[in-house]
């Protein structure tokens, strides 16, 4: 009769090395010292791969979004100067020089804007990992930036 990973995990037991507790890929449930592989929760038979590959999968999540407040930094310098250019050429020869680029910044302003928000995509209680809080209130600012920048750029003569 052959043996099941979960069979052969609980015979071996294993030590979790992870810096994210185990937690139950459907529901989120915390699995620290549960002798079986069933989620009290939920019911969902887990085995120790499943619930290592989420944990990786978050630690992974959590390590793109550690920086987001300076990626914010990057979509405010960038729509300011985009911004700066543009108010430098729009009475000159290259004014339209400077339409197109204040769109072409504007789209990625938007983008980089938008991307404080991915933590909402991240579980509650993984959030408590991130070692910053992210600043939503600026990511609403660099958004607005980048669209107002667009359409400051179209509709200028």
């Amino acid at each position: 009769m052959p043996l099941d990973e979960a069979i052969l995990e609980r015979m071996l037991g294993y030590e979790w090395r992870e810096r994210l507790p185990p937690i139950c890929p459907e529901c989120g449930y915390n699995l620290t010292g549960l002798p079986d592989n069933r989620c009290p929760e939920c019911g969902y038979v887990y085995s120790r791969s499943d619930v290592k590959r989420n944990a990786q999968t978050m630690i992974c999540m959590l390590q793109q979004l550690k920086d987001v407040n300076d990626i914010l930094k990057v979509g405010f310098y960038l729509g300011i100067g985009a911004a700066v250019l543009l108010a430098a050429t729009v009475l000159t020869p290259y004014g339209l020089v400077g339409r197109i680029v204040a769109v072409f910044a504007g789209l990625p302003t938007i983008g980089l804007g938008l991307q404080v928000f991915r933590v909402r995509q991240v579980p509650a209680w993984a959030r408590e990992f991130l070692s910053v809080n992210p600043h939503y209130g600026r990511g609403v600012f660099v958004c607005l930036l980048g669209v107002l920048l667009i359409i400051t750029a179209l509709l200028l003569p």
